[in-house]
């Protein structure tokens, strides 16, 4: 009984330490919430947020053979519910989709679901007002798989791949809405196709891409400046990637880990401020291909592909803890991880005292009997 007792007050102990210390560990997602599904299961898809609503236009709808498709339609947060507007004026897969000035532009992708993808370099531009979509002015060149961006009213393609046999790109082009005109940007340093996209204030974050490459660059849009930072724990591409509350998102896709064409559920975010990523609250399923958005404090993650079906889910992220602190030097100890060992220690010590002081009660010698007269 004595060891007993010794033993619940060690792992009191041990659990008081942990409950006070381990916070100071965490640093991770509170969880993904399933949404209501997408009517139309689809990968490769183009997704945008316009006037507080998730817009999901084209993608590639597997099966025997693949077919490309055109079909738009609508998330409604508040309402929890799926509805269909206009078609696009063509089928659309690898595309890039952004909302600019309170318009969608679709820009690139392919029109057939076959291997090897053919990119086009049409622009589609959807009016919501009028639930209409119109032909625009071409890109300067045809584009499959690439990401984009939208920087000071105007929407931004970045790299991709060409007419086959060409694998990845690294040009930027950038379109004026009002003007119906594209113009080449400098270059990226390097070729880039399926990889994420974010932005953090005014600094631009690629993640990844094809074949599954760590690196992250950030660009500071106002200057052009790229600047490689601390990479990814994980290689990845055909994942999505988003901001939410500060931090890029790196959102399942293909992992180095895994073979090309394994769907991963790894979610990792990284923190500008200190320049770190850490793994946060895996993604519900397995899944490349698919897509994410972020619709004011809330982030989403859509569709995709395990492989060889295409999903039509949805879930939601909708907050972060705190930003990990920076990785430990010789100038700021990790005082978390020594604050959790010292918890532990004087845990241990406390039964140590706990187990001798009823060892030494135990062990008095009998009360001698009173001498007879």
């Amino acid at each position: 009984m004595e060891i007993r007792g010794a033993a619940a007050v060690f792992f009191g102990i041990l659990i008081l330490a942990a409950v006070v210390l381990v916070p100071a560990l965490a640093s991770a997602a509170t969880g993904w919430e399933r949404k209501a599904d997408m009517p139309t299961a689809r990968s490769n898809f183009g997704v945008a947020a316009l006037n507080g609503k998730v817009y999901v236009a084209g993608g590639l709808i597997e099966g025997f053979p693949d077919i490309a498709t055109d079909i738009v339609e609508v998330y409604d947060p508040g309402a929890n519910t799926w509805s269909s507007v206009a078609r696009m004026p063509g089928p659309r897969h690898g595309l890039v989709l952004l909302a600019v000035q309170g318009m969608l532009v679709a820009a690139g992708g392919a029109a057939d679901g076959s291997a090897p993808a053919t990119p086009t370099n049409s622009t589609f531009v959807y009016d919501p007002a009028l639930d209409r979509w119109g032909t625009n002015a071409p890109m300067p060149e045809p584009r499959i798989w690439s990401s984009g961006l939208v920087y000071q009213g105007n929407a931004e393609v970045w790299g991709g791949a060409g007419p086959f046999p060409s694998s990845s790109t690294n040009t930027r082009f950038t379109y004026n809405l009002a003007t119906d005109q594209w113009t080449i940007l400098q270059p990226m340093p390097g070729s880039l196709t399926n990889f994420g996209l974010a932005i953090v204030g005014e600094t631009a974050y690629t993640t990844g891409g094809w074949r599954n490459v760590p690196n992250v660059v950030a660009v500071s849009l106002p200057t052009g400046t790229w600047q490689e930072v601390s990479p990814m724990l994980k290689g990845r591409g055909a994942h999505a990637s988003a901001e939410l509350d500060g931090l890029v998102y790196a959102i399942a896709g293909v992992t180095a880990d895994a073979t090309e064409d394994a769907p991963s559920r790894i979610v990792e975010a990284y923190s500008p401020i200190n320049n770190t990523w850490w793994r946060v609250a895996d993604y519900p399923e397995p899944a490349h291909s698919l897509g994410a958005v972020r619709v004011g404090a809330t982030l989403y993650g859509i569709g995709g592909t395990i492989g060889t079906a295409s999903l039509r889910t949805m879930y939601a992220l909708t907050s972060t803890t705190p930003p990990p602190p920076p990785p430990p030097s010789a100038s700021q100890p990790p005082w978390a991880i020594i604050g959790f060992a010292v918890g532990v220690g004087l845990a241990l010590l406390a039964s140590v005292v706990v187990l001798l002081r009823q060892s030494r009660r135990g062990q008095r010698p009998p009360t001698s009997p009173p001498k007879s007269a």
